[in-house]
């Protein structure tokens, strides 16, 4: 299998997959569901949608919390 064969097959997978994932980044930040961000600012937790800042939280528990609600539109 050629490196091109194997990224392309990495990829889809992660295309796949990223819907439904929540990671923390090498810059601490976690992406959640490939469409949110939440960005450790001390004492608060910022959550950005895309490049749209949606709001302030006192943890991350509550952060994605947010994020999960948002996601399955149950408000």
């Amino acid at each position: 299998m050629k490196d091109q064969d194997l990224e392309q097959l990495v990829r889809q997978e992660l295309r796949d997959i990223l819907p439904n994932i929540i990671w923390r980044n090498i810059q601490g930040d976690y992406e959640v569901f490939g469409r949110y961000r939440i960005v450790p600012k001390k004492p608060m937790y910022e959550v950005w949608c895309h490049s749209s800042f949606v709001g302030e939280f006192n943890s991350t528990k509550t952060a994605i919390s947010w994020c999960i609600a948002d996601k399955y539109q149950h408000y």
